[in-house]
C-alpha cells in the first residue's frame, strides 16, 4: 500500500495521519539552529513520513485531556452546543469519526483558556515538530524494555537493567509543550525491587 499524506486541520479529515504540513515543521525549525539544516537536507517525503509517525507516537503514547469531538458530536448525553462543522458521517451510521485523537472538546490549555473543538492547538503542533526531530535521529519503535534486562531471578524478583539503559521516552521538552493538552507516559527504569505475594 502506497503512504499518502493527510495532514488534520481540525475538522476531522478521513484518513488523517499527521498534525502537521510539512511547510509549518520547516518554518518552526527554521529558528532552531540545531536542526534546521538537518532537517532541510531531507526529502519532502522522508520529513511527511517523520511528521506522521511522531503523531502515530505521540496518539500512542499520550492521555489526552477531553473527549474526541467526533464522539462528542454523536453522543446526546453531551449537552453543550458544537457546531456542526463536524459531523462527517462513518459509513452507514450517521455517527461522526476521526482518524487520529485530535481535534478534541473539553480541554483548555496551560492558562485555563478553551481549546476550540475544531482546530489542532499550537502546542500540539509544536510537539509533534518537536517529536519529528527527535525521530531524526533517535528510532524509538527498534527498542523493546527486554533489550536491557540482564538479570531476572523466579523466587523473589529481580529485574536488573543494563548501567545506561532507559525505556523509549518522549523527550522532557515535549511534556513541557504539551501541558494543558494532556501527559506522556515515559520514563527512565527506575525499578523498585518486587517481591511476590
Amino acid at each position: 500500500m502506497a503512504y499518502t499524506f493527510v495532514v488534520e486541520d481540525g475538522s476531522m479529515v478521513p484518513n488523517a495521519n499527521s498534525y502537521v504540513d510539512v511547510q509549518t515543521a520547516t518554518d518552526y525549525l527554521a529558528s532552531n539552529i540545531h536542526v534546521a539544516a538537518s532537517w532541510a537536507s531531507i526529502s519532502t517525503l522522508n520529513q511527511q513520513q517523520l511528521l506522521s509517525w511522531a503523531t502515530r507516537y505521540l496518539d500512542q503514547r499520550a492521555t489526552w485531556n477531553g473527549t474526541q469531538t467526533s464522539l462528542y458530536l454523536a453522543n446526546p448525553a453531551y449537552t453543550n452546543l458544537v457546531d456542526t462543522w463536524a459531523s462527517i458521517p462513518a459509513p452507514g451510521t450517521g455517527v461522526p469519526q476521526q482518524s487520529l485523537r485530535w481535534p478534541r472538546s473539553g480541554v483548555y490549555d496551560v492558562d485555563g483558556n478553551p481549546i476550540e473543538s475544531n482546530v489542532i492547538p499550537p502546542a500540539l503542533i509544536a510537539a509533534t515538530v518537536e517529536m519529528a526531530r527527535y525521530l531524526i535521529v533517535n528510532d524509538r519503535s527498534s527498542e523493546r524494555p527486554q533489550d536491557g534486562l540482564t538479570e531476572l531471578k523466579a523466587d523473589t524478583i529481580t529485574l536488573k537493567f543494563l548501567p545506561d539503559y532507559t525505556l523509549p521516552i518522549v523527550p522532557t521538552e515535549i511534556g513541557y509543550i504539551i501541558r494543558g493538552l494532556g501527559t506522556i507516559a515515559s520514563g527512565r527504569t527506575n525499578f523498585s525491587k518486587i517481591t511476590r505475594v
